[in-house]
């Protein structure tokens, strides 16, 4: 699936305006749910296609029957079947969805949303601009369909895009909603997309640095996730180690310093974040009152995981900076101490060949000590 630049480049239709990239997630949400929407609200024309993921053990809920009702309105649809797979599967994904596109504009969603109105005009509109190259949609909570465990995951997750309304302030921010973002593909000198498309990673790539991402204000969908209690304690808990420990192995040693001694204060800073961007932006304020105590807890699994995620990052390059130097002064290469790989010798082989090929499978000390995910 890596391709190069010039390759990926060369994916751009000048006649597609507009890819849609659906992606399936576990959080009980319906692929058929999320097309229908993109019917009812259809306003584009023949420059618009969409491509959608369909794992292999996901129940077919009515899904060609809705591909074959927005074929009839005059939009590509492809449907793309992949093997079965869960929610660590979604960035590798969206890798193969937008290598199936060639739209000038490439926005994601995920199934656990539905387009609100004006939806297909707003990023329309978005691709006759050429000032951004990252942009991030809003993202509504479906109150009346999720539970307060639920809600308090919506917080936990889309809490910083809710749309402002009222007398709401727009409020630029550094990172994208994860079921609702976009790449401006003609804006982009892209790279190889690899196995994996993560919003974060790309928004780091791509916004140029004292920059922020695009914020589409008038582009909504409306979110449901059907999660329970302890399963949404425990994705919390897993996301947050995992982001802890990926941005402590991308971090600066001061970085990595800082994190460790004052993680604590992570919480803090979650909770304060969220609250301000609601009051300003003067939206989901009564949701989110009501929603609290399980916002709050929520928050802290996140928070107290990704800082165990800074410490175990942390420590594991502690170690192979230990390691690297104690080989070194000894004039060996670090890349040559690892386990030793043993194997069970047959009676007719050579004893000499149980150490013919130690050292061509050496493997990286560090890695033989990650926590399994």
């Amino acid at each position: 699936m890596i391709r190069t630049v010039m390759e990926v480049s060369q994916q751009v239709n000048p006649g597609i305006r507009l890819s849609v990239l659906v992606t399936p997630t576990k959080s009980g949400g319906s692929l058929a749910r999320l097309l229908r929407s993109l019917g009812r609200e259809v306003d584009t024309g023949p420059g618009t296609e969409i491509v959608v993921v369909v794992p292999s053990d996901r129940v077919n809920d009515g899904l060609e029957t809705q591909a074959d009702r927005l074929r009839s309105q005059g939009l590509r649809v492809r449907i793309l079947k992949v093997g079965p797979g869960g929610a660590s599967d979604v960035p590798g994904w969206r890798a193969a969805a937008f290598e199936a596109a060639s739209g000038t504009v490439r926005v994601f969603l995920e199934d656990n949303a539905t387009i609100e109105p004006g939806w297909w005009q707003a990023w329309n509109a978005m691709a006759d601009r050429d000032d951004w190259t990252i942009a991030t949609g809003s993202v509504v909570a479906d109150s009346a369909a999720l539970s307060m465990a639920a809600t308090g995951v919506f917080f936990c997750e889309y809490g910083l895009f809710v749309p402002r309304t009222g007398l709401g302030k727009p409020l630029p921010l550094k990172r994208v909603a994860g079921n609702h973002w976009a790449v401006h593909c003609g804006k982009i000198g892209l790279p190889a997309t690899g196995n994996e498309i993560d919003e974060h990673v790309w928004t780091h790539r791509f916004v140029q640095p004292g920059r922020k991402p695009a914020r589409n204000e008038l582009a909504a969908v409306r979110c449901r996730r059907e999660v329970g209690a302890v399963e949404a304690i425990v994705e919390r808990t897993r996301q947050g180690f995992r982001f802890g420990r990926d941005e402590c192995r991308r971090a600066r040693p001061i970085r990595r310093i800082k994190m460790v001694h004052g993680g604590h204060a992570i919480i803090l800073v979650q909770i304060v974040r969220l609250v301000a961007v609601v009051a300003i932006r003067r939206s989901h304020r009564g949701l989110l009152l009501r929603s609290l105590p399980w916002t709050v807890a929520l928050l802290k699994a996140w928070s107290f995981s990704e800082w165990a995620g800074w410490c175990y990052g942390s420590f594991e390059a502690l170690f192979h900076a230990n390691l690297k130097n104690r080989t070194e002064r000894r004039g060996e290469s670090p890349e040559g101490s690892g386990p030793f790989q043993g194997r069970v010798v047959e009676r007719h082989e050579p004893t000499s060949s149980l150490f013919a090929g130690t050292h061509a499978r050496r493997r990286d000390v560090a890695h033989d000590f990650r926590i399994p995910s």
